[in-house]
């Protein structure tokens, strides 16, 4: 069916390829999954949070387990603004585990709240001291 799509010049979206790879995630082929998303990126689409679940479901569904591949995934989604939903935390947990799964997220909310805290300009900071944000009163 997917080729066929392509045969009629239909352009594939993100829940058509989340679809196309949620039978090899479920039987643990990442490698298939991995391909697709591979695919999908080639179409100029980026992995959301559907798509991500089912990456990480793929993870979690072979053996042995893919850790280190599932927190990769995890991290470069959430730094591409991803949204970690209940699935995908749930999806993470089978992979990685719980409390890894709980350790990851803290990690990459303080990140993001690390890169959102610019320097002040330096005229701003001449006029508040050291240049911190909590001083500025703008």
């Amino acid at each position: 069916m997917f080729l066929q799509m392509k045969a009629r010049g239909i352009k594939p979206n993100v829940v058509t390829f989340a679809s196309l790879a949620r039978p090899s995630a479920h039987n643990g082929d990442w490698q298939e999954v991995e391909s697709i998303a591979k695919e999908m990126e080639s179409y100029g689409l980026a992995v959301n949070e559907y798509f991500l679940y089912t990456l990480l479901i793929s993870y979690a569904s072979t053996r042995p387990r893919q850790v280190d591949r599932a927190e990769s995934a995890f991290r470069r989604a959430m730094a591409n603004g991803v949204e970690a939903n209940k699935h995908v935390m749930g999806a993470l947990a089978r992979a990685v585990g719980r409390p890894r799964a709980h350790e990851l997220m803290r990690e990459c909310n303080d990140t993001m709240a690390a890169s959102r805290s610019l320097p002040l300009p330096p005229w701003r900071q001449a006029q508040y001291g050291r240049g911190d944000r909590d001083e500025a009163k703008w």
